[in-house]
């Protein structure tokens, strides 16, 4: 049998003790339990999911989970804004796993263009309403398939970014695959996710070195352009390190950075020269976060 029905099974175990003896002992143990190995074979139907939306804070959004004949999970619902609220999320009970035999997530999913927060969770690490994140922005036909570096997941409390350790640190024992849908847009959703499985790297999942000192050169240009009043000449600025280095091949392939540029990219060729601007830095601020 799988490890992931054996880690359910020790769960439900675990639950049980807790419930039965609700004593520290039982808690020690629960906490200090070897975590499983994570493999690439893992399957949506191999865990239970459930729903966490902004309700629990006094929001509004609703959704609703529900298994497809080919074995892929169609999450549905609406988006609300209403009483400062505006998420909408799913968790699976994954236990704790090794990870530190793999380099990221693939994910397959079609979601007509929303952006979709992959969520993973530390065992050592705690954060109030919180977690690590990797935003995806999806395709607005067909489906997203990409490769996420554990390097791209950002530490967050409340859904502000936070001090503490990586996740990558902490892939010996980690867990809760999940996602979320905060991107403000009101309004019905419709998700259906084909898989979340760990992955090594591939041929042509690793982001070329030049990368990184392309972009900080391209935001030390494009910066005092903007403050001068020229929104147009610091977009083009951005747009034109971007589509050279996807030009070369530079982001890789499938990866979730060559996702992230390909999105601004065509988003801001659809804005005004000042909205442009900030969506080109925003997908390299978010893909610094991984280099």
């Amino acid at each position: 049998m799988g490890w992931q029905r054996a880690q359910q099974r020790r769960q439900r175990f675990i639950r049980w003790l807790l419930l039965a003896a609700l004593s520290g002992g039982c808690l020690f143990y629960l906490l200090n339990q070897e975590p499983a190995l994570a493999e690439s074979g893992m399957k949506l139907r191999d865990f239970d999911w459930s729903r966490v939306n902004d309700t629990v804070m006094g929001g509004r959004s609703s959704s609703s989970l529900d298994w497809q004949q080919d074995d892929t999970l169609l999450w549905r619902g609406s988006l609300s804004l209403e009483n400062n609220g505006g998420f909408v999320s799913i968790r699976s009970d994954a236990g704790w796993a090794d990870w530190s035999g793999y380099d990221g997530i693939e994910v397959i999913l079609e979601a007509a263009g929303r952006e979709v927060e992959i969520t993973m969770q530390r065992r050592d690490v705690r954060v109030r309403a919180g977690g690590y994140y990797a935003a995806v922005p999806t395709n607005a036909q067909g489906e997203t398939r990409v490769f996420i570096p554990f390097e791209a997941f950002q530490l967050r409390s409340f859904g502000q970014p936070v001090r503490g350790p990586t996740l990558k640190e902490g892939l010996g024992s980690a867990g809760g695959m999940g996602m979320m849908i905060a991107d403000k847009q009101e309004g019905s959703f419709q998700v259906v996710i084909k898989s979340m499985r760990p992955m090594r790297h591939g041929p042509k999942t690793r982001i070329a070195k030049e990368v990184k000192p392309s972009i900080v050169a391209a935001i030390e240009r494009g910066v005092p352009v903007f403050n001068k009043g020229d929104a147009q000449g610091c977009a083009d600025i951005y747009r034109d390190t971007l589509e050279m280095l996807m030009l070369e091949g530079a982001f890789g392939k499938g990866t979730w950075a060559a996702q992230m540029v390909d999105q601004a990219l065509e988003k801001s060729q659809k804005q005004t020269s000042f909205e442009a601007a900030w969506t080109l830095r925003w997908a390299m601020d978010r893909m610094m976060l991984g280099l």
